[in-house]
């Protein structure tokens, strides 16, 4: 069974794979131009559910594992090659600070990571903390305890930010907190916003539904999104997440007007999706799929999908 994969930008591939017969977690090495091979990683004795306890990204094999002799979880980490090299030697990033914890028919995995022009980050889930490390000159660090669980991953150089709303029903309307945690190789920085605090007062501007609210990370900034009622359409506030209750609100897509005229909301969903120094701002209507680009700055365009 495949679950995990990389692909190269010379054509190539690697597969994470688990054998069943075996026990055991294998890759499977697409080299471009070459035949395929395939060779054992991990026995699955080691590290329990494959998937939610190691990860594939950007050609290292990284998964976490109870060591006997320091009664602690580890997280380790290996470079496979490109071609039908053997794997680098495992190296130990070192203390996972809290296991996680799988619910019953989870998807996501427990394991995640992103990737800059300056190093790449992996972020291990725990029951009220994550635990992240970084590679960096082929060097992986000590993890780190974020100050909060789960949340979207972002990453800006070496820095690695989760971002994770939660929300408190009032008169109607679900108000959002979002918290950050911002982490770089030595330790992680909290930071809290709530849109109650950003327009007192302003219930018809609050949102009516939880899936009307996005928050992400943009190149240090959060950007706030949300549906503002039947009144307010979708308003984003962005800047840092201290600074965000003395900040403007900016009308980005206006759903509640049309020839000057009030009508129905026609927006039926809004989701982010999150890149290096911008993230793309998909609205779902009843006239079709809207995506706007939003920069590091703030600035929010169309964004041209080419297909």
């Amino acid at each position: 069974m495949t679950y995990g994969a990389w692909s190269r930008a010379d054509g190539g591939a690697t597969l994470l794979v688990w054998n069943d017969g075996g026990h055991e977690v294998r890759y499977a090495q697409y080299p471009a131009g070459a035949a395929p091979l395939e060779r054992k990683l991990i026995d699955g004795k080691e590290i329990g559910n494959p998937y939610y306890t190691t990860g594939l990204f950007w050609g290292w094999f990284v998964y976490e594992a109870y060591d006997k002799e320091a009664d602690e979880i580890r997280l380790y980490a290996r470079k496979l090659p490109d071609g039908a090299g053997e794997p680098g030697p495992l190296l130990t990033a070192g203390k996972i600070w809290e296991p996680g914890v799988v619910q019953e028919y989870q998807e996501e995995p427990e394991i995640t990571g992103c990737k800059t022009d300056k190093g790449l980050a992996v972020v291990v889930a725990g029951r009220s903390r994550d635990s992240i490390s970084f590679l960096a000159d082929d060097k992986w660090t000590t993890p780190v305890p974020s100050e909060q669980s789960g949340g979207q991953l972002t990453c800006r150089g070496l820095e690695a930010t989760t971002t994770r709303v939660t929300f408190a029903r009032k008169v109607d309307r679900f108000w959002p907190t979002v918290t950050q945690s911002r982490c770089n190789v030595s330790a992680c920085t909290p930071g809290t916003a709530q849109l109650e605090d950003m327009i007192p007062g302003l219930v018809d501007l609050a949102p009516t539904e939880t899936r009307q609210v996005q928050a992400v990370d943009i190149d240090g900034n959060l950007a706030l999104i949300w549906h503002g009622g039947e009144v307010g359409g979708v308003r984003m506030r962005f800047g840092p997440v201290e600074r965000m209750k003395d900040l403007h609100d900016t009308v980005i897509y206006d759903d509640v007007t049309e020839g000057g005229k009030r009508v129905l909301s026609n927006l039926l969903d809004l989701r982010v999706i999150p890149g290096e120094g911008f993230a793309l701002l998909l609205l779902s209507t009843t006239k079709g799929v809207h995506v706007l680009r939003i920069d590091g700055k703030g600035a929010v365009t169309p964004a041209t999908i080419k297909l």
